[in-house]
């Protein structure tokens, strides 16, 4: 699974072969390419051939946030000392 923070996951030796970001096919319908070396091929399928381009490869939407929120929700206040606590600090 594609895990955005882990570091070189894009570019990692562990990518599973699909024909949707190979460097030697493009991209003709939603669901269909076409592959230099087999004609027209599905983007889900992949070959021997395979070599991973990584400018191909599209990143999982980012996810929604539900509910409504405030500003109030995100601000945060420092707690403040009291008179007594500074007097005794010194």
């Amino acid at each position: 699974m594609f895990h955005l923070f882990r570091k070189n996951a894009i570019f990692s030796k562990n990518i599973e072969p699909h024909c949707a970001y190979c460097a030697h096919c493009e991209k003709d319908t939603e669901y269909q390419g076409i592959c230099e070396f087999r004609g027209i091929v599905a983007l889900a399928g992949s070959c021997r051939r395979f070599r991973y381009d990584a400018l191909r490869r599209v990143p999982a939407k980012p996810a929604r946030i539900r509910g409504r929120f405030s500003e109030d929700d995100f601000f945060f206040e420092e707690p403040e000392t009291a008179p007594n606590e500074e007097a005794e600090n010194e």
